[in-house]
């Protein structure tokens, strides 16, 4: 494994602690195009947020003759479930490119090269998942071309993210807040529940026992629901990471720019998402490994997480689904939620090439606190 790549005048290599001001101008200065423009930001440090649930490594591009960063993008390695079965696989991220060189795909086609020369291979399947925003069609356009010298994206499904007010009455209590006996049970239900969902994160015992609260997430931030006999029918987690990854709003298209005061009395009255200022901070939390047995109790079991997160100071709720899960349409009606929508892609590199075959009667849904 090398240190470096470098191609003519770029250089790329893993990012240090010392490039952490960098890495963070390179996410605030590039939004997600939807109907809002957002950044996904990191602060105090960037590496705050690395290693979330496996390891994560961050790659940095530079220009040699101009003595300046020009992009960036992270690899991080979890154990998912693909097939019903656990697979170590790769997801591809936080792809970031100084607008200078953003029509250059001589950079893009190196960054990918510099992506198998200088990261481990760790993950057990030959494939890569990321994540585009579904109306981001300039860069669709590109990564989906397959052109030569590029690996190859295939789109695969899309994901929603549901943002919703927190601003609800729960009715029922039944929900509590787990302990560390319940581990063995809780991830045994969980796992049992998310193998029938394409990428979604397999938990362990080892995982849940050593979180510590400085990533914003320990076992007393998972909460369980039993049935009459004692045995876990749903659980998730509120994870609040707002102590170091931060969704940003940088702008709103029109009409909404324009009419964002009047929304936003509209949305106090009626329990929607009020919108923030640009530049400013949602305060939100993750809706984090929903899992549940009844499809009865879904709603119940989120309005309750939406009630919980209020009382820790959040003013909206944040739970990513597949645009084709059965109660979809049922969560965004009943909670008013707003919709981000994503494109999950496959990607596989020429050397990597082998046949993949996703059983197709099973959903797409990676975990979105972990994108």
């Amino acid at each position: 494994m090398s240190e470096v790549y470098t191609d003519s005048n770029l250089l790329y290599r893993r990012a240090t602690k010392d490039d952490d001001e960098t890495l963070k101008r390179l996410l605030s200065e590039n939004s997600m195009d939807s109907w809002v423009n957002l950044c996904l930001e990191r602060s105090p440090s960037y590496f705050d947020a690395q290693g979330l649930m496996g390891e994560s490594y961050t790659m940095i591009a530079s220009d040699i003759q101009e003595n300046k960063s020009v992009g960036m993008y992270s690899c991080s390695y979890m154990n998912m479930h693909i097939n019903t079965k656990e697979e170590n696989i790769a997801y591809f991220g936080e792809l970031r490119l100084h607008k200078e060189y953003r029509n250059k795909i001589r950079v893009l086609k190196n960054g990918y090269k510099s992506l198998q020369k200088l990261l481990p291979v760790q993950k057990s399947s030959p494939i890569y998942i990321t994540s585009i925003a579904s109306e981001n069609t300039k860069a669709r356009r590109v990564l989906e071309a397959n052109l030569k010298g590029m690996p190859k994206y295939t789109p695969l499904a899309e994901m929603s993210t549901l943002i919703f007010s927190t601003q609800f009455l729960s009715k029922r209590k039944k929900l509590r807040i787990a302990s560390q006996e319940d581990i063995p049970r809780l991830v045994k239900f969980y796992n049992h529940k998310a193998q029938s969902y394409q990428f979604s994160p397999c938990l362990n015992e080892e995982w849940l026992s050593g979180l510590s609260s400085e990533r914003g997430l320990d076992i007393n931030d998972f909460y369980i629901r039993e049935d009459a006999h004692g045995d876990i029918e749903a659980c998730f987690a509120l994870w609040d990471q707002r102590m170091f990854k931060q969704t940003v709003i940088k702008s709103y298209k029109a009409p909404l720019s324009l009419v964002r005061p009047l929304y936003n009395l509209f949305a106090k009255l009626s329990n929607r998402v009020e919108l923030p200022k640009e530049n400013s901070m949602l305060e939100q939390m993750y809706i984090s490994f929903f899992a549940c047995d009844k499809r009865g109790l879904v709603l119940e079991c989120i309005k309750e997480a939406a009630s919980l997160a209020r009382v820790k100071g959040a003013s909206s709720c944040v739970l990513g689904l597949s645009s084709q899960h059965p109660s979809l349409a049922l969560i965004k009606r009943k909670l008013k939620a707003n919709v981000y929508k994503t494109c999950i892609e496959m990607v596989h590199f020429e050397d990597e090439q082998q046949d993949i075959l996703l059983n197709e009667g099973l959903l797409i849904q990676p975990e979105v606190a972990l994108l």
